[in-house]
Formats: structure tokens, sequence, C-alpha cells
């Protein structure tokens, strides 16, 4: 069975990217881009890993970030925050609130890669 990807991201480019990096590497792949459809699509997927930005219309993917690891159903998702802010408080603050990695959006394909394959192995 396939490994499931949720993919929480208001920015189409990345998502159509991701997706294609994803999907060519076997993985089953879901977006979501906004907070209500990528809380609601983790909690019924419960996939095992979730890529979160962190500038998301209405609430920060931080804040989401400790709901969705605040959750019953998707607190055993590993979440990578994938975003555009790369200064360290910001690595700082995905891990306060629970994320498991950090990665800037403009990252080698082949890195994003690896650290996909490492975290869910």
């Amino acid at each position: 069975m396939a490994k499931r990807i949720l993919i929480i991201d208001d920015e189409p480019p990345t998502v159509k990217l991701l997706t294609s990096r994803l999907k060519k590497e076997g993985y089953e792949v879901f977006a979501a881009n906004d907070k209500k459809s990528g809380l609601k699509k983790a909690q019924q997927l419960q996939p095992d890993l979730i890529f979160l930005d962190v500038v998301m219309p209405g609430i920060s993917g931080y804040e989401i970030c400790k709901l969705l690891k605040s959750d019953e159903n998707t607190k055993k998702s590993k979440i990578i925050v994938f975003t555009n802010k790369i200064e360290a408080i910001d690595a700082l603050k995905a891990r306060h609130a629970g994320a498991d990695e950090f990665l800037p959006k403009l990252i080698d394909p082949s890195l994003l890669l690896e650290t996909v394959k490492k975290m869910i192995a």
C-alpha cells in the first residue's frame, strides 16, 4: 500500500510541483488549500506525512500544526513545515508547534525526496 501524503498549501504552483514529484515516487498524494479542508482531509485520511505551508489565509501554519498534533486522528502523522520563510526563528516556531521537519520551498528536489523517504520509511 502506497504511503499517503497530504499537502496543505494555498499556492497552486507549489501543490502541483510537489504532487508531481511525489506521485512519480509512488506516493498517494492529496491536497488542501486552507485550514478547514486541510484539517478535514487530515482527519479522514490520517496521512503518513503532511506538508504544511506557514503562510495561510486566516491562520498560520504553526497553529494548524498544533491542531494536527493535538488531534487523536492526526497526531501520529509526520509534519514537514514547507515554507518560503527561512529565518532561524521560523524553524524554531515550527518545532515548538510540533513539526517533525522544517524545509525551505527552494530545496533541491533530491534532498526533498530523501527527507520524505527518511521520515516515512
